[in-house]
């Protein structure tokens, strides 16, 4: 949500820098893969599965986790609100598409 919220702004921002939009798009792929190298390094250099007891494996079991109703209750409240989210976005690009067929006017736009 934060990523696609920043990406509102940076967008109009930044596309002054490329004339083409497939520039752009390689970008973002090596931003993509740069964010999944910093994760990797991150995950591999902060391990908390092996310093984890028996009683406490068993209690965060994943099956298990469903059984509490806050986190049932938690999960269908996100899963609704992205649904929603996803629906509202699309339904806005498809009408942004046909205000501005013109790629830069929509990006100016935005």
């Amino acid at each position: 949500m934060i990523a696609i919220i920043a990406a509102n702004f940076f967008v109009p921002l930044t596309t002054g820098f490329f004339k083409n939009k497939s520039d752009y798009l390689v970008i973002c792929n090596l931003s993509i893969i740069g964010a999944l190298a910093f994760v990797i390094a991150i995950a591999t250099k902060f391990t908390i599965t092996k310093k984890m007891d028996v009683s406490l494996k068993q209690e965060t079991r994943f099956r298990r986790m469903f059984k509490d109703k806050y986190i049932v209750l938690l999960a269908w409240f996100l899963v609704t609100s992205m649904v929603t989210f996803i629906f509202n976005q699309y339904s806005f690009q498809t009408l942004l598409n046909r205000q501005y067929p013109v790629q830069r006017d929509l990006t100016n736009f935005i």
